[in-house]
């Protein structure tokens, strides 16, 4: 004869490895809608920024880079002084 906790011990074995399956294809399906998302955005960002830089006149081209480059640098040393290589 079996106790009443040794039965809902018994279910809940019976139950735990189709919930574990379940969790694991749950987790695999929301992986891989983002892994297709993920391609779509950075489709989508390159399209937009690579394309336009290809037909943008070579003066943005050369000089965009290093006045944004610039401006980071500044916005570093000003908000977060103590960022390894914020130093002079």
């Amino acid at each position: 004869m079996t106790t009443t906790a040794e039965s809902e011990s018994s279910a809940h074995a019976e139950r735990e490895p189709r919930f574990v399956i379940l969790t694991i294809v749950l987790i695999g399906a929301v992986c891989g809608i983002l892994a297709v998302l993920f391609h779509r955005y950075v489709e989508l960002a390159r399209t937009l920024l690579i394309g336009r830089a290809l037909h943008a006149p070579r003066v943005f081209v050369v000089l965009v880079p290093p006045v944004v480059f610039m401006l980071l640098a500044l916005v570093i040393r000003r908000f977060a002084p103590r960022a390894v290589g914020a130093k002079s």
